[in-house]
């Protein structure tokens, strides 16, 4: 996603720039949703999303199980 470690704080540029190259994937591939692990690649991921207005939903994979499970 471009957030790794703590890069969306040393170089938050370069880090909005990775997660924008992968919500065009997303876009490209006609997915509507995105499920990460990472908190970090969340946020970043939810940024980017916001900015390119694709309606893409992004969950932690916990989040998806706990829509799953109730």
């Amino acid at each position: 996603c471009g957030a790794g470690t703590v890069r969306f704080i040393i170089d938050p540029k370069v880090s909005i720039q990775v997660a924008n190259e992968r919500i065009k994937r997303v876009v490209k591939e006609n997915a509507d949703l995105v499920i990460t692990a990472c908190q970090n690649c969340k946020r970043n991921f939810a940024q980017s999303e916001i900015a390119s207005q694709n309606n893409i939903k992004i969950m932690d994979i916990v989040e998806l199980v706990a829509d799953r499970l109730l």
